[in-house]
């Protein structure tokens, strides 16, 4: 048996994770120059602002919150090395090539003035700034390159009046304005959709739009998009309209309507151009391909969808960023996380399926700018996929219907379809794994090629196990392992919970797995282990669904892993912080700390709780994650025995409470009421605000209150007494 490595003699800080490069969620990684450059927007959190009292999440430099610390590189794909063509700004984001590969345009942002639009020029350095203020909802307003490369197509917004600038006028709602047109239009910020001309031309196409996802056509003159038309208030769903409008004439021609997605982006151009296939997806139904002819004559269904159960017990309708996309003018394809892939002819026939093998992430390679399939030279897409601790590189064959593995290598890919990218002939993709944020790969149909790491050299903390589990009875585990030898009582052990997430337990094989709260290694550097169950749900009753899978994790630990059940404690953020209360207050006498940020601990008041513009979180908890159903007045007594906050007298843990805000509305109320309540009962409880930090301290919270928060979580947890 191998002896164990030894742990660093120094632990991690929080100051080492500052400049620590991550892949932005949301920008896919895209060839330019021929496939000699790579472009790519990543996050470094040094580079985040954080002034106190700044404007909540729907204010009007909502870009420019979102977007802190991000950059837009680029990396020479023969030998790796980087640049960033927009260093002149503090931050830049959503890079996209033009059509010859030979300029890149962003939205970039400099502190103190908004985020414009901006392009490089790859043949002599130049970097043009047009005076277009882009917007509203950071990630969709991705500059898009039209008609030839002679234009860009960007969400655009016009300044807001602030509210605090005119105490005297009030902000007036009416219960009688139609719930689902009101709510559709509070949803999201609204924006317009401009063209924006390389000679400086501005014409705006429409205005006041809510859409979450705009394609230009192949041939560049046209532009389609799913517009918000209202929101579904029996179900909590969105409802769009597929819409397409002429870039020349600025002619408009609705396709379809009542499309239900809950994002909507999940549709996509044919490559001729003539025709448009989307998904209508729903909670708790199987969803259906349909394809609508451009023109405007018609829209039909090609398929009714898979089972409406989807792998690891959740609704298949849960499309998230999974778009169709075409093979050819004639086939549409569908990637179904966990079931694998379906060719669908157009024009009729058998559909030919490839499934992904069980419990392994495989991910197609894409156009990140169209709607086209990385394929190889026989026309075989290409994909990549976790198996056994590596990555395979595989041909699909939808015309025979088979898999090939072309390349392996150790690794992990991203469990994100938002980390996949690259160009017609080659597909680019994050290579993960608990030592490493992110390496860069170029796959093609002659195998796989590593083009740069996005942190080099940085330090080990732990290792990595997997228990893997039937998700209907024994739920798996994610394990990080300190380095070196476990202490003689075990190790004493975090548990990360997010209530619902039936795959928690694949976030051990990236590094640092973003549980909202703390980056693990400044706990596994300190000898704690960190375990992320995973936890599926039913519906209803949530509050006790928790305990029972937890109690059966920490029952099995001992035969994997030594843990010192004295120590045990539990941390979580947003729905975390519900899963951790709830486990708080069913498994009394189990944990010595517990930490959370944003909290959720009192249902009825969440409920009640408004944004500025009016819109709640009723759809969260009646059929979101909260999963109580109904309304409270219809069933006070389920809204009752799954508070938490009505059960703060079982705590036994000291718990400390963190809150950012301005982030779901009633936020930093909740943390209140929880610090409050625990300070009444006489508990041990800390509460650190945060003004205007935002709802997770890991992904939008600046470096100084995030250097706080996890440097007093980590002094919480590893200075708790142990249970008796």
């Amino acid at each position: 048996m191998p002896e164990p490595v030894a742990r660093p003699s120094t632990p991690m800080r929080v100051e080492n994770l500052l400049d620590v490069v991550r892949p932005d969620r949301a920008a896919l990684p895209t060839l330019g120059m021929d496939g000699a450059l790579l472009a790519m927007t990543v996050r470094i959190r040094s580079g985040s602002r954080s002034p106190a009292g700044r404007p909540g999440a729907h204010g009007d430099d909502l870009p420019e919150q979102m977007t802190a610390g991000q950059r837009v590189r680029v990396w020479r794909t023969d030998d790796g090395s980087r640049f960033e063509p927009f260093a002149a700004w503090s931050t830049s984001w959503g890079g996209h090539w033009s059509p010859d590969g030979r300029r890149l345009a962003a939205c970039v942002h400099r502190d103190g003035h908004p985020a414009t639009l901006a392009v490089w020029d790859a043949t002599d350095g130049a970097v043009r700034d047009f005076a277009v203020r882009v917007g509203s909802q950071y990630p969709f307003e991705r500059p898009q390159w039209a008609l030839g490369g002679t234009a860009l197509l960007v969400e655009t917004r016009r300044p807001r009046t602030d509210p605090t600038d005119t105490p005297r006028t009030p902000s007036v709602l009416r219960s009688q304005d139609d719930p689902d047109d009101a709510r559709a239009r509070t949803l999201l910020d609204a924006s317009d959709l401009t063209l924006v001309g390389t000679d400086g031309d501005v014409r705006v196409l429409a205005e006041d739009w809510t859409v979450r996802s705009w394609q230009v056509s192949p041939d560049g003159r046209r532009v389609g998009g799913l517009r918000v038309t209202r929101v579904d208030t029996a179900g909590h769903e969105l409802r769009f309209a597929l819409v397409v409008i002429d870039l020349v004439s600025g002619a408009r021609t609705t396709l379809a309507e009542e499309i239900a997605q809950q994002y909507g982006l999940g549709w996509s151009w044919s490559p001729d151009g003539s025709a448009l296939a989307y998904l209508v997806t729903g909670r708790r139904r199987a969803d259906e391909l349909w394809v609508a002819a451009a023109d405007g004559t018609g829209a039909r269904r090609l398929t009714g969808g898979t089972s409406a159960q989807g792998p690891h017990g959740t609704d298949s309708g849960v499309s998230d960023y999974q778009a169709p996309r075409w093979l050819d003018a004639a086939t549409v394809v569908r990637h179904q996380e966990g079931h694998g892939f379906v060719a669908v002819p157009v024009s009729g026939g058998d559909p030919v399926e490839v499934p992904t093998p069980v419990g392994e992430v495989e991910q197609w390679l894409v156009e990140p700018d169209g709607s086209g399939i990385v394929t190889d030279d026989h026309g075989a897409l290409l994909s990549v996929r976790n198996t056994d601790g590596q990555v395979a590189l595989d041909r699909i064959d939808l015309v025979r219907g088979r898999r090939d593995t072309v390349a392996v290598h150790p690794g992990s890919i991203s469990a994100s379809a938002l980390h996949v990218g690259g160009g017609p002939s080659a597909g680019v993709f994050l290579m993960t794994s608990a030592e490493q944020p992110g390496e860069l790969w170029l796959a093609s149909g002659g195998g796989l090629r590593r083009l740069a790491a996005l942190n080099p050299g940085l330090p080990r903390h732990h290792t990595v196990q997997r228990v893997r589990g039937d998700v209907r009875s024994r739920p798996g585990v994610g394990l990080l392992v300190p380095l070196g030898s476990p202490p003689a009582d075990g190790w004493p052990l975090v548990i990360s919970v997010y209530g619902g997430n039936a795959r928690a337990s694949e976030l051990v094989e990236r590094y640092e797995p973003d549980n909202g709260i703390v980056e693990p290694g400044l706990l596994t550097s300190r000898g704690w282990a960190v375990a992320f169950p995973d936890l599926p749900m039913t519906d209803r009753d949530p509050m006790r669904q928790f305990a029972p899978m937890v109690r059966e994790v920490l029952d099995r630990l001992p035969d994997v892993l030594p843990v010192d059940r004295r120590r045990v404690a539990v941390v979580g953020n947003s729905y975390g912080s519900y899963t951790t209360l709830s486990l708080l207050v069913t498994m009394p006498e189990t944990f010595c700390a517990a930490a959370v940020s944003a909290p959720l601990i009192n249902p009825i008041a969440s409920y009640g709780a408004m944004y500025p513009e009016g819109r709640t979180l009723d759809g969260l908890w009646e059929s979101g994650q909260g999963r109580l159903g109904v309304p409270p007045w219809a069933d006070p007594e389920t809204w009752v025995v799954n508070s938490p906050y009505l059960f703060l007298d079982r705590v036994d843990a000291p718990v400390l409470i963190g809150v950012g805000g301005p982030g779901l509305p009633g936020e930093e109320a909740q943390a209140e009421q929880l610090f409050t309540g625990l300070r009444r009962l006489g508990r041990s409880a800390e509460l650190r605000r945060y003004p205007g930090e935002g709802h997770a301290p890991t992904a939008s919270w600046g470096p100084a209150a995030y250097a706080d928060f996890a440097t007093r979580l980590v002094d919480w947890v590893t200075g708790a007494a142990p249970l008796a």
